[in-house]
């Protein structure tokens, strides 16, 4: 079965909300900034685009203070809060540039350009690692 890009953003949110739901093991405000970036991600979905700068800060942050890679080096890899981390900006990603394709936004930042339906596997991956990998 193939989802249409909204379809996919919505899969992408909802399997990202469920990892961060689980006990990711690492600082409690960690599972709060993920769930806050989900909700932005969740309203320029929605179509509130002028929150599209802030949802692409978050997967590049020139300041590098509460975006995707600061979470990383907090979490390191193989972790369940690091997986969670990637499934977040995946969904992030995937979204921001969707929308800024069709509101013609302008130029996005590659771990926005970059977020393709064709890299899921990774991603379906990081889920399996959470035990929560759905078949899409």
């Amino acid at each position: 079965m193939t989802l249409d890009e909204d379809a996919q953003a919505r899969f992408l949110i909802a399997e990202a909300r469920r990892a961060t739901a689980l006990d990711l093991d690492c600082d409690a405000d960690i599972p709060v900034l993920l769930d806050a970036t989900l909700d932005l991600t969740e309203r320029v979905l929605a179509g509130d685009t002028a929150l599209l700068p802030d949802l692409i800060r978050f997967l590049d942050d020139p300041e590098m203070e509460r975006d995707f890679m600061a979470i990383f080096n907090r979490t390191g890899t193989g972790t369940r809060a690091s997986a969670a981390n990637d499934l977040v900006a995946y969904a992030a990603g995937f979204t921001a540039r969707m929308m800024a394709e069709r509101t013609g936004f302008g130029s996005v930042p590659d771990p926005v350009n970059e977020a393709r339906a064709w890299i899921w596997d990774y991603y379906r991956d990081q889920s399996a690692f959470l035990g929560l990998a759905q078949s899409q």
